[in-house]
């Protein structure tokens, strides 16, 4: 039999115990080298090419109503286990906790089970939602595949998100008080030296290098928030729970700024409309490609 699924077909993959939707990018029949003949590259929404893997096609499903719904049961499974055998753990650490005072009669500092730090961090989920999962997906075939470019400076740069996400919690929360306003004023800030800072390091796509390179040169005293827009801005909370796990965030204000950081994406997808679209888009210059083919020769 011929392979069940066709190049660009949009499916859910499973990678582990859950399912994570995804698209095909390349096909191979491995008949003469694996018990499994029909094998997909996948490309999974919302998560960089570097992550792109083959799978065998019994761990690929049609992408449906129905397949979500399972994903979205896989998860909910998988997270009940995780808090019960985290629970489990805890409970058997303060038992021993217990027995040892009870045994050495000396008093002792209470300590955080051992791994409960990694679970916690491990936990970090920042909702992107399907629309905004399929915009990473339609920005890298944009770039990658089709050659094409961000206009620079944006039209709504990063910076200007962040301003219209302060005044737009201003105007339905007059009721909020100093400190909260300090809070989620130093947590703007936060996003933005954090795209700063990863943009020229993660959040580039090869073929946007040399672009970046020229904008530096031509906008030197800017901030890279003042000149990118959404579309980069996106790729950032892909990458953003594993650069909080690399800062030794305290487990405790992690949750704390995992909920304020939903808040600020579901102001995104709500103004989704306005800050990405098409037309951010135009095609590299034929110099530029051949600039950029060259640096990649070297």
């Amino acid at each position: 039999m011929g392979p069940q699924f066709t190049l660009e077909s949009r499916i859910m993959a499973f990678h582990g115990p859950l399912l994570y939707e995804g698209k095909i990018v390349k096909y191979e029949d491995k008949t003469d080298k694996m018990d499994d003949q029909h094998w997909y590259q996948i490309h999974y929404l919302g998560w960089s090419k570097k992550w792109d893997e083959w799978v065998p096609e019994k761990h690929v499903i049609e992408y449906s109503e129905e397949s979500c719904k399972r994903q979205a049961e896989l998860y909910n499974k998988y997270q009940e286990e995780k808090a019960a055998e985290k629970a489990k753990r805890e409970k058997q650490a303060t038992t021993a906790t217990q027995s040892k005072v009870t045994t050495s009669k000396v008093p002792m500092r209470k300590k955080r089970p051992l791994g409960n730090d990694i679970d916690e961090r491990s936990d970090i989920q920042l909702p992107l939602g399907n629309q905004l999962r399929k915009q990473l997906v339609d920005d890298w075939e944009a770039v990658t595949r089709n050659k094409k470019l961000i206009k620079l400076p944006h039209q709504v740069s990063v910076s200007q998100i962040l301003e219209e996400f302060l005044a737009s919690r201003n105007k339905r929360g007059a009721h909020q008080t100093a400190s909260s306003d300090k809070m989620w004023q130093e947590i703007t800030e936060g996003l933005r030296a954090y795209f700063d800072a990863a943009l020229g390091q993660i959040l580039l796509y090869r073929f946007e290098r040399q672009q970046y390179n020229e904008t530096l040169k031509q906008f030197p005293t800017k901030r890279a928030s003042d000149i990118y827009g959404c579309e980069h801005f996106l790729r950032l909370f892909v990458k953003l729970p594993q650069l909080l796990l690399q800062a030794d965030v305290d487990p405790d204000a992690l949750q704390l700024l995992q909920a304020k950081v939903t808040d600020f994406l579901k102001h995104i997808q709500k103004n989704c409309d306005r800050y990405v679209s098409d037309s951010h888009y135009e095609l590299a210059t034929d110099s530029y490609i051949k600039a950029w083919k060259q640096v990649e020769a070297t």
